[in-house]
């Protein structure tokens, strides 16, 4: 399963962050895949408006997701207080 849906109906564009178990927290593969689906949506002159959504009902998305963003700074969440 992908974590960025990419759904499309007549002009309408729903690209949803599909990470629920993670309040959608953006790690690099939903970074990554959200520019994507800008990219399709800009590129494709059928769609006209595009809704950005998450997934489950906690969260819209958490922010950043602290678990890889620590993993990156030697593994600590006090190694990103200090970056």
């Amino acid at each position: 399963m992908s974590e960025v849906r990419y759904e499309q109906q007549g002009a309408i564009v729903q690209i949803t962050i599909d990470r629920s178990a993670q309040l959608n927290a953006i790690n690099e593969g939903v970074r990554k895949r959200l520019y994507e689906a800008f990219e399709r949506f800009e590129a494709d002159e059928s769609a006209y408006a595009a809704i950005l959504t998450g997934s489950g009902g906690n969260a819209f998305c958490a922010s950043m997701d602290l678990m890889e963003a620590a993993s990156r700074r030697g593994g600590s969440f006090r190694s990103l207080a200090t970056a």
